[in-house]
């Protein structure tokens, strides 16, 4: 009997109908008869033996094409490197394979597989109408779905009433869909219509990767788009650093943590080794399409947008327009290239466009999210050699007041003027100054005191200074290193803090020589300090009795364990030297 596998159907939906069908007592010999599968449990997303179902069952579609329209392989694929996909849709194809989940990266990430079926209630009748029967669906297994795409109802994967799922409880393989559970209990009636927006949108989104949307794209290009998106954003620098804690909080605003519990995603803890920090760095290794989605949804309105072509540049692609008033060629899409800088204060792109026909060089900070902004100025830089020509011929004409060459040159009357007087002071080679100016007259001091002086006479004596503040600094480093809370390094900043002469130490630290002999003693390289806090953390373990470890040392000091291994010796060598005190006393 000539049995067609229904559209979107999963392949282990079409093995439960055949087992049906041939009236086989044990669905574990319908797997060993068709997929070769002698042990362990079948694979529902990317399941293997494909080649021998192949062959047992004439198809009219390929391989390919029932990997593509029957399994989860392209809702994973865009995702993979190219090595991957291959390895991947190698162990599909090969008898006895066991391990697709650890090759695709899904049994090593954090979002757990769901073990159980689910269905729609409204495509079962649907199905029935359509097909006489109804089966599993592809586009309801997708991990974090819960809502039919096409019906916009909850999908369940157990009965309502009984709470019986859909598989066998002892080899975990599915049962054939029907429109009863095994209670008798009508499943084609317990229609809940979704009302979460984003359980709806991330049915829709997934549905379009699972229908090919995504294609054409790997993990590298993925990333390469959405490092795109965050630069317009403006949730990326211009070196190329992501804003983390900005894309953090644009996140928690759009998910809740009901939804994120619903849909089986943790909450990115707020450190740099969390899945959405790891996520926008550079892909080393594969994660997980639900991952991403989430990303997608957060960055763009649509799943669509994504796939458009556009520039990492904060200000697009060129060209670009030349703003110059004054010029013939005003608003032409002259400028092919731009400088990208870095705002001193706000750290915002700074994008500097110059001219090649005029000269004209306008700057304006970034990034450019509207259409409207590209014909925007925020500063001037040069007005170009044609503007400030036009500009010489109105002056030379000496007919026109300067506001009303202002206004033809479409700039400030001052812009003019100073203009007017750099020009004047290029031709006469002097001051550009007017001459009816009136220069201040500088008051001249009597040399009268200063010439009656010593030649030796210092107005500060150096000497007294130096021995008080040597004082004062020998008092202060005296309590750094005598105090009982936690260890602060003695440096010259800090010393010249406490007794108020930092200045001082950083300027005239060589008419001081008694203090810079003092500092010189003092001053604690970065590894004595080090050293200082342990023994202060040992001295708190002891003091408060507790247990003396390596990491609850360095945790009490403040010190990371990656990077200070180098003083794993002395921390071992303090301990044993307190542990035989004890044993002596």
């Amino acid at each position: 009997m000539s049995m067609e596998i229904y559209p979107d159907e999963l392949i282990s939906s079409f093995m439960a109908r055949m087992h049906w069908t041939r009236g086989h007592k044990s669905i574990r010999a319908t797997y060993n008869n068709l997929l070769e599968l002698r042990a362990g449990r079948p694979v529902h997303d990317l399941p293997s033996g494909l080649m021998t179902f192949m062959q047992k069952f004439k198809f009219k579609c390929s391989v390919e094409e029932l990997i593509y329209s029957h399994t989860l392989y392209p809702y994973y694929q865009p995702f993979w490197s190219e090595q991957q996909r291959m390895r991947v849709k190698k162990e599909m194809l090969s008898d006895k394979s066991q391990i697709t989940h650890l090759v695709s990266g899904v049994m090593a990430s954090v979002i757990k597989t769901h073990k159980q079926l689910k269905l729609c209630p409204l495509c079962i009748q649907q199905d029935e109408q359509r097909y006489g029967e109804p089966y599993w669906h592809r586009v309801h297994q997708l991990p974090g779905v819960w809502a039919c795409p096409t019906h916009h109802c909850v999908l369940i994967d157990k009965c309502f009433k009984c709470g019986d799922d859909f598989l066998d409880h002892r080899i975990q393989y599915p049962t054939l869909l029907n429109r009863f559970c095994k209670n008798q209990h009508s499943l084609a009636h317990f229609i809940c219509p979704e009302k979460d927006m984003d359980i709806l949108q991330l049915a829709k989104t997934s549905r379009f990767i699972l229908h090919g949307g995504y294609s054409q794209l790997n993990h590298t290009l993925m990333y390469s788009r959405i490092m795109n998106q965050l630069h317009r954003l403006d949730l990326c620098t211009v070196a190329g650093r992501v804003r983390q804690r900005e894309v953090r909080e644009r996140f928690f605003s759009k998910y809740n943590s009901t939804f994120l519990s619903r849909i089986g995603v943790p909450l990115p803890i707020s450190n740099e080794f969390s899945w959405l920090s790891t996520i926008l760095r550079k892909p080393r290794q594969s994660q997980h399409p639900l991952l991403y989605i989430l990303c997608i949804q957060l960055l763009w309105d649509q799943p669509e947008d994504l796939l458009q072509e556009e520039s990492s540049s904060p200000f697009g692609t060129g060209p670009w327009p030349c703003l110059n008033k004054v010029s013939d060629h005003e608003y032409v899409e002259s400028i092919n290239k731009v400088k990208i800088t870095a705002c001193s204060k706000t750290r915002k792109p700074v994008g500097i466009f110059e001219c090649p026909i005029c000269g004209f060089t306008y700057s304006r900070k970034g990034p450019d999210r509207k259409k409207e902004h590209v014909s925007e100025i925020s500063t001037i830089r040069n007005f170009g050699f044609v503007w400030e020509n036009q500009l010489n011929v109105l002056l030379e004409e000496d007919s026109l007041s300067v506001r009303a060459i202002a206004r033809l040159m479409k700039c400030d009357s001052k812009t003019v003027m100073n203009y007017k007087l750099k020009r004047n002071a290029e031709e006469n080679k002097v001051d550009p100054m007017p001459e009816n100016h009136s220069r201040r007259k500088q008051k001249i001091k009597p040399l009268t005191c200063k010439e009656n002086l010593p030649l030796s006479y210092d107005r500060v004596d150096w000497k007294r200074r130096d021995l008080e503040i040597n004082d004062r600094m020998l008092h202060a480093i005296h309590q750094l290193q005598n105090s009982k809370d936690k260890p602060i390094r003695i440096t010259k900043t800090r010393v010249g803090r406490i007794i108020g002469y930092s200045g001082l130490l950083e300027k005239h630290l060589d008419k001081l020589p008694c203090c810079k002999a003092t500092l010189a003693k003092h001053v604690e390289p970065i590894q004595q300090y080090q050293k200082r806090k342990i023994h202060w953390a040992i001295q708190q373990c002891v003091n408060n009795k507790v247990t003396l470890k390596k990491w609850v040392i360095l945790k009490k000091a403040g010190m990371n364990n990656s990077n200070f291994r180098t003083l794993d010796d002395y921390i071992f060598e303090q301990i044993a030297c307190l542990n035989c005190e004890k044993q002596i006393g």
